[in-house]
């Protein structure tokens, strides 16, 4: 005889106690992962401000040195012809100043010695010497803080002596001159940079055949300038 189980018997009812806490001891847990705080925002790194330009100098004193290369003229053809022996390679040096009176245009004055000198094999030298002083004008900018371009006008008159056999002659005679200017400046106070132009200094007519001396033509140089 097979005998059926018995029914289970239905689920008895849970009580709940009113004054038992409805949250677990510790809380309510956490569902999922943990809660992170926020990171904190970095600021933006800032580049600094470029360095103001450099205030324009109130004057500036220059000390430049030169070599010039004056082209042959009728004068060196006959001291060659006489035996005299001469290098067209003239010492320049030149000391001068110069106000900005605007930004881009600087005024001002230069003086100038000069010189040459033809050998003899039997005969004292014969030597020229010569001094000038000229009125300037140059457009000059400025290419950042460091870099200055320019060009520089000038013209005046210079003095021009020659000792020949125990005989000396002068004559004043006019000058003019173009020169291009790179300055590299050192601080608010200092600048160098090389000098390349042309000079026109010469001396016509010196004597009854109508020779004439050039003791100008192109150089190359390089200028230092204090400033304030």
């Amino acid at each position: 005889m097979i005998i059926a189980p018995a029914d289970p018997a239905p689920p008895t009812p849970t009580t709940i106690d009113p004054n038992r806490p409805h949250v677990p001891p510790g809380g309510v847990p956490t569902v999922g992962l943990p809660e992170q705080a926020p990171t904190p925002r970095q600021p933006l790194r800032q580049e600094p401000p470029p360095p103001p330009p450099l205030p324009t100098p109130s004057y500036s004193v220059e000390l430049q040195l030169r070599s010039a290369f004056p082209v042959e003229s009728s004068f060196d053809q006959v001291m060659s012809e006489f035996g005299y022996d001469g290098v067209r390679i003239e010492p320049v040096g030149y000391v001068g100043v110069a106000v900005p009176t605007l930004e881009w245009l600087w005024l001002g004055a230069r003086y100038g010695m000069r010189g040459r000198n033809w050998t003899h094999p039997d005969r004292p030298s014969a030597v020229v010497a010569a001094g000038d002083l000229l009125g300037t004008a140059q457009v000059r900018f400025a290419l950042g803080r460091v870099v200055e371009l320019g060009v520089l006008f000038g013209g005046g008159a210079g003095v021009v002596v020659l000792q020949l056999n125990g005989i000396s002659a002068d004559q004043v005679v006019p000058r003019f001159l173009i020169e291009g200017t790179v300055a590299f400046r050192i601080g608010a106070n200092f600048a160098f940079g090389p000098r390349i132009g042309w000079d026109y200094f010469q001396w016509e007519g010196m004597n009854r055949y109508g020779h004439g001396l050039d003791i100008g033509g192109p150089f190359v140089g390089i200028g230092l300038e204090g400033r304030e």
